[in-house]
């Protein structure tokens, strides 16, 4: 049963492998490769990444006082740390389940796994619950400006692009129906719906700590999507600010679907697919992807110093 559950994880996460592979087999090299270098990109990638960093900071003072809410105590420094080292097992986990590396310390220094669990679900409840706001209106604006859902099916232009895409969608909806499917695992998912619903009644936050989620929330939204802005003109890239803010919230929650390791292949066909709409080239779209990449994999590289030394100590 084991192996085949591996088996079916392991079918699931090659999927953005496969889209990378199809992207690259139509990219254009010389072309790619005279875009990425371009010397004037360092700079806006260094700030990129340290302004990353910074907003892991906010994340981290927010998820220290969600812990605050359920009885437990993390210093500033440890939460930054904590935070630091569950961002990058997160970001190189499907669906970021990484994250709940914070869970497990949380529990190992006494606390009860009902509770340490809590504090990061809360946390992550809390991104998502604004990023699924944010989706639907990007999504509600996209649709108005590019009529793209319409697009998708009527096949003219780009129509590798367009099916892959198209593909992607309802693989992702199957998937989700075959694993409902699965009556046994329905009733797990419900039953520890029910569990963590009852501790998040327990969590108990002022007003004043609620403020200051709320602001430490919509600082780190405003630097991350600001930063995608930012790197996309420093690639001399023309859309509209609204635009590309809408296109760089959808992205977001695609690279959050279980179906790709660091959204390679999910995020590069989002881009490219809006990128041809508006008259730019797949060559663009897949470098701004790679700098998206490599400035959250340099901004996570803290987090992989601070594992290491953490695992050295033979405490996980």
């Amino acid at each position: 049963m084991a192996k085949n559950k591996n088996a079916y994880s392991y079918v699931i996460k090659s999927f953005g492998i496969i889209l990378f592979a199809f992207i690259i087999y139509k990219t254009n090299f010389s072309k790619l490769f005279e875009i990425l270098s371009d010397f004037t990109i360092i700079l806006p990638l260094i700030i990129t990444v340290i302004l990353l960093v910074f907003s892991y900071l906010l994340k981290a003072l927010r998820w220290r006082i969600i812990c605050k809410g359920y009885g437990i105590e993390v210093n500033k420094k440890e939460s930054f740390r904590l935070f630091l080292i569950g961002t990058f097992l997160g970001f190189t986990t499907p669906g970021r389940v990484g994250e709940l590396f914070r869970a497990n310390y949380l529990k190992h220094n006494g606390n009860t796994l009902q509770n340490s669990l809590a504090t990061v679900i809360t946390d992550r409840i809390v991104d998502l619950s604004v990023l699924l706001c944010l989706s639907f209106a990007s999504v509600l604006f996209l649709e108005i400006k590019y009529h793209f859902i319409n697009q998708l099916f009527f096949i003219e232009d780009n129509v590798g692009y367009k099916l892959i895409f198209l593909g992607s969608v309802l693989s992702l909806f199957a998937i989700l129906i075959l694993a409902f499917r699965n009556s046994s695992l329905f009733k797990k998912f419900k039953e520890k719906l029910i569990d963590f619903i009852s501790n998040f009644k327990k969590i108990n936050l002022s007003f004043s700590q609620l403020l200051l989620i709320t602001i430490y929330t919509l600082c780190s939204l405003i630097i991350g999507y600001g930063l995608f802005y930012y790197l996309a003109i420093s690639l001399d890239i023309k859309i509209y600010i609204i635009e590309l803010l809408a296109i760089s919230i959808l992205v977001s929650f695609i690279q959050l679907l279980p179906i790709s390791i660091l959204g390679i292949g999910t995020r590069d066909i989002t881009l490219i697919y809006f990128f041809h709409l508006n008259g730019l080239s797949t060559e663009m779209a897949i470098s701004l992807s790679f700098l998206v990449l490599f400035a959250n994999i340099a901004a996570t590289f803290p987090g992989l110093i601070l594992f290491l030394s953490y695992k050295k100590q033979n405490l996980i």
